[in-house]
């Protein structure tokens, strides 16, 4: 017989875990759909952010969340001059340039935290208490990790659709020669969106870390979570990663319960590769690969 309170559980934890995965994947979405650059350092962007909160925490006292404060112009900054010094110079060359080099900065980021912290994974004592809603027991911090991703998604959509940035940087994603016809500095929206991605990424980092904790190497597993989650939705539509984070995250939830963590990743996979078959271009993808809905 099956126990409805566990199936429900485990959709309240699987919508919640999908919150942060919106967070660590529409980032390099974003990056993708204005720019055709695969962002291989988007994993250590995501554990910077939470980097950044761990330092706050430990060593100012800063509460997790409100570190966002810091987290969100920081990262904003990091992603606005990486992509002005480094990555402007391989837009529009061949991938090869632009795996190399985000590799490459990827490597750096994961020495540097290597350096400046340590090896080993951290974790903080925070929110470690349950909540009950309609009888279903939750764990409170990733109520908050997965409240925010969720939060942080409704107000991308916003930006995207609503501010006149937003705008131009769809317009510099599907027609660039065109945009900037029209008077729009595609080299600086370019930036702005490197930095957006960037801060998305950042925030993920803190959300991941109060759940679950971060260490050096920790963004290479949400790097291929992203990249699942992108090309599942649909390479560059921001619409479509955030429906393949739902579906990765409740059917992640699900397949540990009943098969096993070791085996969970293994069915998601091949479950992921059925739904490829029958839509080659991801579940909202279009063939051009340019930023959409």
């Amino acid at each position: 017989m099956v126990d409805v309170t566990i199936i429900l559980s485990l959709l309240a934890s699987g919508l919640l875990l999908a919150g942060v995965y919106m967070l660590t994947s529409m980032g390099m979405a974003l990056v993708f759909g204005v720019m055709e650059v695969v962002n291989f350092a988007h994993g250590g962007l995501i554990m910077a952010g939470g980097y950044i909160t761990y330092w706050l925490f430990t060593e100012v006292g800063v509460d997790p969340i409100l570190s966002l404060v810091v987290v969100i112009p920081a990262m904003f900054a990091v992603g606005y001059a990486a992509q002005w010094v480094f990555v402007e110079h391989v837009v529009g060359e061949e991938d090869l340039y632009s795996l190399l080099l985000t590799f490459g900065l990827l490597l750096v980021l994961e020495s540097t935290f290597r350096v400046v912290f340590s090896t080993e994974t951290v974790t903080i004592p925070y929110l470690s208490q349950g909540v009950d809603v309609a009888s279903i027991g939750l764990s409170l911090k990733e109520v908050a990790s997965g409240g925010i991703g969720f939060v942080v998604t409704g107000v991308l959509f916003a930006f995207l659709s609503r501010s006149s940035l937003g705008q131009a940087i769809r317009a510099t994603s599907q027609a660039p020669d065109l945009a900037e016809a029209s008077g729009i500095n595609a080299p600086r929206i370019r930036a702005i969106t490197f930095g957006v991605g960037s801060l998305l990424a950042g925030i993920g980092g803190t959300a991941y870390f109060i759940s679950y904790g971060i260490s050096p190497i920790g963004g290479r597993h949400l790097l291929l979570i992203a990249f699942v989650v992108i090309v599942l939705g649909g390479m560059g539509s921001i619409k479509g990663a955030g429906v393949a984070a739902v579906l990765i995250g409740v059917f992640q939830t699900f397949a540990e319960y009943y098969a096993g963590s070791h085996r969970a990743l293994l069915v998601m996979y091949l479950g992921i590769a059925v739904v490829l078959l029958v839509r080659p271009h991801g579940l909202f993808g279009e063939p051009e690969d340019r930023l959409h809905g």
